[in-house]
């Protein structure tokens, strides 16, 4: 069915008896991968001869992206598996700061190996290619991301926007965007990362997503997804460089200014035991601070996940 998606994701009408004609099979099949695709929200029309996707929101403009953001290289591709894996797959080809967007991946997956719902068009479906010197500490890395991600919306005029240790940006309590890094295997004598970011802008009312989510659409409704992403890049970037040079301590400030949980009651929650306290920001490192009753415990991203109590 992904084939299908991928003949249509150009938003062009395409006659019924084409679509058989490349996907070598018959109209109820073609129908029934319609059928299978809206049930995870992507949104059809057809009349008698033609069928054509109706995306939540407008295609993304690769030429206008690529312009904008360079020298770095980018790649747009309309269905992908995973951005994150694709870029993972070509590692010993790329060059820093290389870009991958697509407009749905059907393979796509968050922290700890958790899915992550894509629908067509729907979301910030972003990879991108980074390395640092052998000696930098990566401990807090995806918090500055995160406030990467924060203030580029807030720059767009969103409100109401927190951060939740390590990898979640919230709106109003719920999940608008998450980050996963990735260390990538590539002999060049450099730390090699893959960072994934994926924000949801407009999902369909059927998404299928299991905890509270949210959308941008809910506090901003007219908004530039190509504009957004140009500048969420261009400041991410910029974050990194700052990050390799003055490393987390230089983020703390910001973090403590976005941190959605602080000085509140939390459980601190791993795959064999769960601990609970009032949550006291972060270190200079990154490690969260939670303060129990045998004193301040500190924790990093890899062990735990965080839950208001």
């Amino acid at each position: 069915m992904f084939e299908l998606l991928t003949l249509l994701a150009d938003g062009k009408k395409n006659s019924r008896q084409n679509l058989t004609a490349l996907l070598h099979c018959d109209e109820t099949q073609i129908n029934a991968h319609i059928q299978a695709l809206s049930e995870q929200g992507i949104k059809f029309e057809r009349n008698s001869d033609e069928i054509w996707l109706k995306p939540e929101l407008p295609l993304l403009s690769a030429e206008k992206i690529k312009q904008r953001l360079a020298p770095y290289p980018v790649l747009v591709k309309p269905v992908i598996h995973s951005t994150n894996q694709f870029l993972l797959e070509q590692i010993a080809q790329l060059e820093k700061g290389q870009l991958c967007l697509a407009e749905y991946q059907y393979a796509g997956r968050g922290r700890r190996g958790r899915d992550w719902l894509s629908p067509f068009t729907g979301q910030i479906i972003l990879s991108a290619y980074w390395t640092f010197p052998p000696h930098i500490s990566l401990n807090g890395l995806s918090l500055v991301i995160g406030i990467a991600i924060a203030e580029t919306l807030q720059a767009f005029g969103a409100q109401r926007i927190g951060l939740k240790w390590p990898n979640d940006v919230l709106l109003q309590g719920r999940k608008l965007a998450g980050v996963l890094v990735e260390i990538a295997n590539r002999k060049n004598g450099l730390l090699n990362l893959i960072i994934g970011i994926g924000i949801n802008l407009a999902l369909p009312k059927q998404a299928n997503i299991n905890q509270p989510w949210a959308e941008l659409r809910e506090i901003l409704p007219h908004f530039d997804r190509d504009e957004i992403i140009i500048a969420l890049v261009q400041r991410l970037y910029h974050y990194l460089d700052l990050f390799e040079q003055k490393g987390m301590a230089f983020f703390h400030s910001r973090w403590t200014e976005w941190d959605a949980f602080l000085n509140q009651p939390v459980s601190l929650i791993s795959e064999n035991s769960s601990q609970h306290g009032i949550e006291r920001g972060i270190d200079s490192e990154g490690y969260l601070l939670l303060e129990t009753e045998q004193g301040l415990v500190r924790f990093n991203g890899g062990e735990v996940s965080l839950r208001r109590a």
